[in-house]
This record gives structure tokens, sequence and C-alpha cells, in this order.
């Protein structure tokens, strides 16, 4: 009797050992190492690639028609051809959204770009970037509800879209 009260007391303490563990593992924020990001790009054969890092454990990955939001090998999401008047529109996630701009008109003349969700607007310098990834904590996968507009110096609207 005494033997299966110590099995017990050891399987309790296994268990509330895997628990702990589980709980620590999950709610730390593991770094993501180069080294990581460069086999990514090579097993997905990313041509060209341009890596913009959002979080210690969170990075845009934008090849040409594709931008991929990485957070780990095998823990990874892929966006294709979300084509809007040569913008490419990916990697939704809670509080971000990524853009490889190829328009032109965007990429030599805007000086500024809004965001606007709920009818309130933020405003962001543009400095003729190829690759952005816009944070903004009123981001919401999977239905983003958001107006992306990019402006010349006179504030004249050169390119708007609502997702």
């Amino acid at each position: 009797m005494k033997r299966l009260r110590y099995l017990l007391y050891f399987i309790l303490f296994l268990l509330t050992i895997l628990v702990l563990k589980s709980f620590v593992t999950n709610s730390i924020d593991w770094e993501i190492s180069d080294k990581e990001i460069s086999e990514f790009i090579s097993e997905h054969n990313i041509p060209n690639a341009s890596i913009k890092k959002v979080h210690s454990n969170m990075y845009y990955i934008f090849g040409d028609d594709v931008i991929y939001v990485f957070k780990g090998k095998g823990d990874f999401k892929e966006t294709k051809n979300i084509r809007k008047d040569d913008i490419v529109f990916g990697g939704l996630q809670r509080g971000s959204i990524g853009l490889n701009i190829n328009n032109q008109d965007v990429l030599l003349n805007s000086k500024l770009y809004s965001v606007t969700i709920n009818n309130e607007t933020r405003n962001y310098e543009y400095r003729g970037e190829k690759y952005i990834v816009i944070t903004d904590d009123r981001i919401w996968n999977p239905d983003p509800q958001m107006t992306i507009s990019f402006y010349d110096s006179s504030g004249k609207s050169i390119y708007e879209e609502v997702l």
C-alpha cells in the first residue's frame, strides 16, 4: 500500500513537471537565428529575399511575388499573388501586414502613407522602400478592414487600397 502511494506521488510529480515545462516553453519568445532564416530561404528557394524583423521571434521574408511570415522552422505562413496595382499584400497577422511595392509611382513619388482602421487614421513617413511591414495593434487577422493610402509631398493621393 505504501509503495502504491509513493508511486502515485511520483506520477503526480512527473505530471506537474510536464505541465510546468509546457507552460514555460509556450510563454517564452525564442529568438530566431540567422542560420534558421538562411536555411528557410534556401529550402523555399526565395531568390533575392529581403528580410524584415518584426520581433525577436517573427520575421517577414519577401520574395518577388510571395511574402512569408517566419516564426521558426515549420512555423510560417505563405502569401502568394495578392497583387493590386503592382503592390503585393501578404503576411497578414494580428498586428501586422507586409507590402511588396512594385508600383513605380508609389516608389518614386510617395512621401507618406496612412493606415485607416475604424475611421482612425495613422500616418507614417515613406522613404521609397520596396518592402515594408506595417505594424499596428489595430490590424486583426483574418479580416483587416483597413485602408492603406500613399501620398506625395503635397498631400495628393497617389494610391489607395481598401482591404
